[in-house]
């Protein structure tokens, strides 16, 4: 593992916005070695010309490089802000401009290492539910420092830098303000973006995984930024509280695949790299729970029956014991509510 994220949760217990486990119950193959398996904490892979990915600590960070600038999108649990910021400065152009996908604390936590001098950019939704989050993203601070110096699987002294960073980061705590996380600017249904001259459309479809979440087109690479409204190979993760909703989740979806072909690389939140395919199955997903939680309801079967209901076909999926009972509750409400 690249850091023991149970631990990690453990230590912040109740500060982790998603829920405890999020991190912990899915490990990329290949994380721990990083790029290469040298030099980097994260695994960065190549998805298209000057296109990246970090994975690991928090959701999927993509960055997009051209003419000098280089937009970050999401930047993971709070102690890793800063070592996202340097690695990815390291591939070819410092960040200039980040935007966050959604409010969940695996893709926003670690704005604090960016707000001070970039502008940050989030979905309207977004900033004040962020801003609810500051406690959760000062525990998780102070946490973060035990946690990677107690790493696994990685050199010591990457594990020594990173320590050293993220103890930065948490001497810094105090001085921060709700303001450290914010999104600097906020966005409603569209917005542009130019980086060095590659164009970059933001688009908010409605409730969907929560209900500010923004998904990011760049058509000259045929890339899709998905976040959180794809989970690939596995159980999506619902937050009803933050806006999820399955009927909107697919309504979402259906608006992103009709952005893409059979050629375009889908860079989801949570998993591994995908393409349309993976878009499909994330519907294909929810019409089947949604059809084998109504089919429960119409046999007079109580919520927790129906959380209990086997879906065979998703046996593979990770995340299993942290989101599938979640989900089909949530959809259970849904339905009962009629919606």
């Amino acid at each position: 593992m690249l850091v023991s994220r149970r631990d990690f949760v453990r230590a912040a217990a109740g500060t982790v916005l998603i829920a405890p486990g999020l991190a912990a119950a899915w490990q990329p193959e290949g994380a721990a070695g990083g790029k290469g398996g040298e030099g980097t904490w994260f695994a960065w892979r190549g998805v298209a010309p000057g296109a990246h990915v970090a994975i690991g600590e928090g959701g999927n960070s993509t960055l997009l490089i051209a003419g000098g600038h280089a937009l970050l999108v999401d930047t993971k649990y709070a102690p890793f802000g800063a070592t996202l910021r340097r690695e990815a400065g390291a591939l070819g152009a410092a960040p200039t401009l980040v935007v966050n996908t959604h409010h969940h604390a695996d893709h926003t936590a670690g704005n604090s290492a960016f707000t001070g001098d970039l502008p940050v950019i989030a979905h309207e939704n977004a900033a004040p539910r962020i801003l609810a989050q500051t406690d959760r993203y000062r525990q998780m601070l102070r946490a973060g420092v035990a946690a990677v110096s107690g790493a696994t699987g990685k050199p010591p002294a990457a594990i020594d830098r990173v320590t050293r960073e993220a103890r930065a980061r948490a001497d810094a705590e105090p001085g921060l303000t709700p303001q450290s996380w914010a999104p600097t600017k906020t966005v409603g249904a569209e917005d542009a973006l130019d980086v060095g001259g590659v164009k970059v459309a933001v688009h908010h479809f409605g409730p969907g995984h929560t209900d500010n979440d923004l998904v990011l087109h760049v058509p000259s690479l045929n890339l899709l930024i998905a976040g959180d409204l794809l989970f690939s190979g596995l159980h999506p993760f619902m937050d009803p509280p933050g806006g999820a909703t399955s009927r909107g989740w697919i309504e979402s979806l259906t608006k992103a695949i009709a952005l893409c072909d059979d050629k375009t690389v889908v860079v989801p939140g949570h998993g591994e790299v995908s393409d349309v395919a993976g878009l499909r199955g994330q519907i294909g997903y929810f019409e089947n729970t949604r059809a084998a939680v109504a089919e429960a309801i119409a046999a007079g079967r109580t919520r927790e029956q129906a959380q209990a209901i086997d879906l065979p076909e998703y046996a593979a999926y990770g995340l299993r014991d942290l989101a599938q009972k979640r989900a089909l509750g949530a959809i259970y409400d849904e339905i009962r509510a009629g919606r």
